[in-house]
């Protein structure tokens, strides 16, 4: 926004002024709120002066951020505003949509009709059905029957059935269709609320022409109810299904507002940063002190760091222009949609692509046997995009074909991202347990041991191989009193992650077989320590 000094109510009324509605060019969503850009042509005369007039803002606009800018030469002076009324636009726009909304009711009534003039030519096909197999009955006994006729007779008869079940189809789709947006102009008719004059915004901008004609004039101003949020989709095709391939994404945005005014093929901005006006500088918060009475006894309490679920979930549902949570990690950065965009003022998601990018992908396959007894395709790639990448949900596709919907974490430019692309059928996972003992290394004093011994089974079906990353975790020690070893009777060729306690195994099956890893490990803690 560029900050320009106030002007008083007085000089500005005392220039010469235009008028016009000022069309909306640009737009910038924010995760809260919204900044709008208008702008008018002014027109100057021989003072060197002008003045002009944004009408019909919206009330809710916080008049603090009104601010203005000339083209070329002129250069404003200031910004004024006032609340007035205003029942002639209210009344022209009120009327526009209550016009919509009875040419779409009329659509819907001639679409029942039909729906009902197709239900009666239903009825009567099958009242000639049953007289026709009346018919087929008695000319069965003729010995010279024509059986020929009889089909096509019957062909014609399930042809006009069929049309007419596929146009019912059809009708019930576009009716469902016009409801929708009978619904939609219903909404924006009760915005209006009762009848009477409609409270507005006037903004007038005082400016010099310095030998500028009609220069452009654009005023800005924030409003809230506006958010946005990020959504993406991904698609990986790779010949075996696994192996290298091209990773597209597609990075897109769900933009909702109910501001009150329409944006109608606007420039639209996406801004990850969260203006807060109005608010006081950040301080300390209290620190608080507590204490309680000292215990002698020592708990080990079992923590593991569990990694992530491959699993792929159902898609989510939407909302309403509530405000987003955009987890820009500190780093604030703008998308700019590539196209003018039209976003109604309805409380509705509208979906637009912003950014196409593609990289190198790499798919293996991958099991969690503690978490699912299914292999999962896992697609590795790095986020190719210039920017970050915000939490969002991603729709997945694997050689064209939709597979699901998951999540994903933020991600800078160039970090590495994993995302499950659904289950391979053809394998099927069996996690045993061969041991859990409790020991205890001496009578007083000594070592308290825990053993634990899991075999991980992995069958293939198929008549491909198959090569399956197995990955299992053992407890992390925090304490130098913990210790926790990993047992020789672990399968060999393994990757043993020692800070994050994960372990990962690389298993080749050939086809129609399976084949299994063991996975053991110890942990040893005093005697007089209690596990929960």
């Amino acid at each position: 926004m560029k900050k320009l000094a106030l002007v008083t109510t007085l000089l500005v009324h005392a220039l010469p002024a235009a008028a016009a509605e000022g069309e909306i060019t640009a737009v910038t969503v924010y995760s809260d709120r919204a900044e709008i850009t208008r702008s008018l042509t002014a027109k100057c005369d021989g003072s060197g002066r002008s003045a002009i007039t944004f009408p019909a803002l919206p009330t809710t606009l916080d008049v603090r951020t009104l601010r203005a800018e000339a083209s070329g030469r002129a250069r404003t002076i200031g910004v004024s505003n006032r609340r007035t009324s205003s029942s002639k636009s209210r009344d022209a726009e009120e009327a526009t949509l209550q016009e919509q909304l009875e040419a779409i009711e009329a659509q819907i009534a001639a679409l029942h009709d039909e729906q009902t003039e197709s239900d009666e030519r239903l009825r009567a096909v099958g009242g000639y059905s049953s007289y026709y197999k009346t018919i087929v009955a008695e000319a069965i006994r003729d010995p010279r029957a024509q059986p020929a006729k009889w089909k096509t007779s019957v062909d014609f008869l399930a042809a006009q059935i069929e049309a007419e079940r596929l146009a019912a189809v059809e009708r019930r789709k576009t009716i469902r269709e016009k409801q929708r947006e009978a619904e939609t102009l219903r909404r924006r008719l009760r915005r209006f609320g009762p009848q009477g004059p409609r409270e507005i915004v006037e903004a007038t901008v005082a400016l010099t022409c310095e030998g500028e004609n009609a220069p452009t004039v654009s005023l800005s101003y924030v409003v809230p109810g506006a958010t946005w949020r990020p959504e993406y989709d991904l698609r990986f095709s790779a010949k075996g299904g696994t192996g290298n391939g091209r990773v597209a994404l597609t990075v897109g945005a769900i933009v909702t507002q109910s501001t009150g005014e329409d944006w109608t093929d606007a420039k639209l901005a996406l801004s990850t940063s969260k203006p807060r006006l109005g608010s006081a500088a950040p301080l300390p918060a209290p620190l608080f002190v507590d204490g309680h009475e000292a215990s002698d006894d020592k708990v080990l309490i079992s923590g593991q760091e569990e990694r992530k679920s491959l699993s792929v979930g159902g898609p989510g549902g939407g909302g309403g222009p509530t405000q987003a949570s955009l987890e820009d990690h500190g780093r604030t950065f703008t998308l700019t949609i590539p196209h003018r965009a039209t976003v109604r003022a309805d409380g509705r998601p509208y979906w637009m692509p912003v950014d196409r990018v593609s990289t190198k992908g790499t798919a293996k396959l991958v099991a969690v046997p503690k978490l699912s007894r299914f292999v999962y395709v896992a697609v590795d790639f790095e986020n190719p995009a210039a920017y970050p990448l915000l939490d969002g949900v991603v729709h997945l596709y694997r050689d064209g074909a939709w597979v699901g919907d998951t999540t994903l974490g933020y991600r800078a430019p160039r970090e590495p991202i994993e995302l499950s692309l659904g289950i391979d059928e053809s394998f099927r996972v069996e996690r045993i347990d061969l041991r859990e003992a409790d020991q205890t290394t001496s009578f007083f004093g000594g070592t308290r041991r825990y053993e634990r011994r899991y075999r991980t089974k992995i069958e293939n079906r198929s008549s491909k191989p198959g090569t399956v990353e197995i990955r299992e975790h053992v407890p992390v020690s925090k304490d130098e009193h913990i210790e926790v070893t990993l047992d020789e009777e672990t399968t060999a060729g393994h990757r043993f992650d020692a800070v994050r306690g994960y372990v990962t195994f690389s298993l080749a099956v050939p086809p129609r077989e399976s084949k299994s890893t063991d996975l053991a490990y110890t942990i040893a803690l005093p005697k007089d320590w209690q596990v929960n």
